[in-house]
């Protein structure tokens, strides 16, 4: 234990000093108006959404009680990773993405909206469920038709699914990054950063069916305080059928990959550049660092599988799941930033396979805020392996 008194004992959580303490202590626990049993009241903090107050029979160790501290505001209909895995469920958005009374897709993290016309701002529709290009509830239910290539319909018609789809998947990501170490302090995006510091202002501009971005997806960064842009578009699979269209905005992996151009870049940036990312070697990290991240998110070694329709290699040359190119392949596609990036992502999810996913998500990250301007993949490396052993 870390510390104890009288009544109460705390122990170190696992996840570090990114959580609080494990907590234990006596109770009493009452069952009925006349009744009541001796309990261990133990607080446990597991990730950033799960909060837990547990009471456990002080004499048969069985669980009397248990709930979330986290409150949820809202409810959204998704596709939590991409229609290719899983189902599209309807689920509680944690509190503090929505504000409260909040009926639109904007919130402290993120401001998600329809871009149709491409020119980075918000569409105006005649859709009832649309409200100045957001997706609107009036109820906090965000409960849309869905539809996209995999079932033979035009994902246009399903604007509402999409924009909300985007803004789960956006404040997924940034409460997966906040986890990891990209808080206020560190320069993450949001508009109000509650006195923990950095400068705020700067929550993501979100555009979902982004029409500039026909087959792509991108993320403009930007200095701490200026809010960056990440652009989400349609993938037509080289056929002039509407009907045959994927929408980025359902694939979580994509969307997680983009966000982590924004945390790679302030974080070696030291939260003021833009152009510590753009050499041979450090472009072409800045390009795994995202896949990385994306893949140990969902434990999946395929990027992109959804918009790819590939569920062996999605996007790129090979899954990363024995991937096969090493050091000795940079530049064997001339100098390309995506397949430099495939080696420098492999070579972190072999890590993983060594370490395990929290530490090495940790451990990564770590090195981002060691990891000098323009760095090459010795540099990235030596980062990491400096806060390994501290």
């Amino acid at each position: 234990p870390t510390r104890r008194s009288s009544d109460l004992v705390a122990f170190l959580n696992p996840r570090g000093d990114r959580s609080s303490a494990i907590t234990a202590e006596l109770s009493v626990f009452p069952m009925t108006a006349a009744s009541a049993r001796l309990a261990y009241r133990i607080f446990l903090e597991v990730d950033a959404e799960t909060w837990y107050e547990m009471l456990i029979d002080a004499g048969d160790g069985g669980l009397l009680f248990r709930h979330n501290l986290y409150v949820s505001a809202g409810q959204a209909r998704v596709w939590a990773q991409s229609p290719m895995v899983g189902s599209y469920d309807l689920v509680a958005l944690p509190d503090g993405w929505l504000p409260a009374g909040g009926t639109v897709t904007t919130g402290n993290n993120t401001d998600a909206f329809l871009d149709a016309n491409g020119n980075d701002k918000a569409d105006t529709t005649t859709d009832p469920n649309m409200q100045n290009g957001r997706a609107y509830s009036a109820s906090q239910v965000f409960d849309f038709p869905f539809g996209d290539g995999t079932l033979a319909l035009d994902p246009r018609k399903y604007q509402p699914a999409a924009v909300t789809n985007l803004f789960y998947l956006i404040n997924s990501a940034h409460d997966y990054y906040y986890g990891l170490g990209f808080t206020e302090a560190a320069g993450n995006f949001q508009t109000d950063n509650f006195g923990k510091g950095g400068t705020g202002n700067d929550a993501v501009l979100a555009e979902a069916q982004q029409a500039s971005e026909s087959n792509n997806a991108s993320f403009a960064p930007t200095p701490e305080g200026i809010a960056p842009r990440i652009r989400m578009g349609l993938f037509t699979r080289s056929t002039s059928s509407l009907t045959d269209d994927l929408d980025s905005d359902y694939d979580g992996e994509v969307v997680f990959h983009e966000y982590g151009h924004g945390v790679s870049n302030r974080l070696v940036g030291a939260l003021t550049s833009t152009s510590c990312l753009n050499k041979i070697q450090s472009g072409g990290m800045g390009e795994g660092w995202s896949d990385y991240f994306s893949i140990s998110f969902y434990d999946n070694p395929v990027e992109g599988a959804y918009i790819a329709q590939n569920a062996t290699r999605g996007v790129r040359r090979q899954s990363y799941e024995g991937y096969t190119y090493t050091y000795e392949d940079i530049g064997n596609a001339g100098y390309e930033v995506h397949n430099d990036g495939e080696i420098w992502a492999a070579t972190l999810w072999d890590l993983r396979k060594s370490l395990g996913q929290a530490a090495t998500d940790l451990l990564v990250i770590d090195g981002l805020k060691s990891t000098p301007c323009n760095p090459s993949m010795t540099d990235a490396r030596d980062a990491i392996l400096d806060r390994k052993s501290t």
